[in-house]
Formats: structure tokens, C-alpha cells, sequence
């Protein structure tokens, strides 16, 4: 085992990433009324909307729900491990998706039809 000591970071040593991949490509597509959803409680979810450092969600799925275009998306995940992993991975799938546009392989967004939802996205304050 590895014999090591965890310490808090105090500061980032250099120039942190102003953009993740999840937000970059979430202003790419237009994205509009953004919804993130897991299964915590409501005392888990900080006063931003964005959960504590401590929640662990009851349920291994993620679910992103957004407009584009007046069209609403949802994306899933329940594979990999922690919530943060699961956004990276749906927002890889939209990064290789826009990719589609971007070589002509589709046109006029027809790659985003399998993930249409049946309900618009809201932006409003878990129950």
C-alpha cells in the first residue's frame, strides 16, 4: 500500500482551466435551462443549487436535461463511479456528437433525435 498523507490544497499551483468539458460544450450546442438531477436529499443540495461536498446520491444515476434550439434533451448516465464522472462522460457524448456536425455527418441535428425528452427542461429548485 501506498504509504502517503492527504492534505488540503490551498492553491492550485499555476493557471487552473477556466472552462470544463461538460459547460464548454453545453455553450456550443446553445444549451438553455440546464437541470442536473440526482438522487440525494434536499439538505444535501447546497443554497446554489450545487450539491455538498458530502452528499452521496441513494441512486448511481446522473440525468442532464437541457433545451437546445426550444428542443428538449436528456442525457443519462449510471455507469462509472461518483457523480462528477458521470457528467464527464455526458459531456464527452456531447463533444463527440457536435463532432458529428462537425464532419457532416448529420444535418440539422438529427444525431440529438434518440435523446429528445418528452417533457421540456425547467430550471426550478428540487422539491
Amino acid at each position: 500500500m501506498l504509504n502517503a498523507i492527504f492534505r488540503r490544497l490551498a492553491e492550485w499551483p499555476g493557471k487552473q482551466t477556466p472552462l470544463d468539458l461538460l459547460e464548454r460544450e453545453l455553450d456550443h450546442l446553445g444549451a438553455r435551462d440546464v437541470v442536473i438531477q440526482i438522487a440525494v436529499d434536499r439538505r444535501d443540495i447546497r443554497n446554489d443549487g450545487w450539491p455538498k461536498a458530502s452528499c452521496r446520491p441513494a441512486q448511481p444515476g446522473v440525468v442532464l436535461t437541457f433545451t437546445r434550439g426550444g428542443t428538449p434533451l436528456q442525457f443519462a448516465c449510471d455507469t462509472f463511479t461518483g457523480w462528477e464522472s458521470k457528467l464527464r462522460a455526458i459531456g464527452l457524448t456531447l463533444e463527440a456528437l457536435r463532432a458529428v456536425d462537425r464532419y457532416g455527418r448529420a444535418q440539422s441535428g438529427e444525431q440529438y433525435r434518440a435523446t429528445r425528452s418528452s417533457r421540456p427542461a425547467r430550471a426550478t429548485s428540487p422539491p
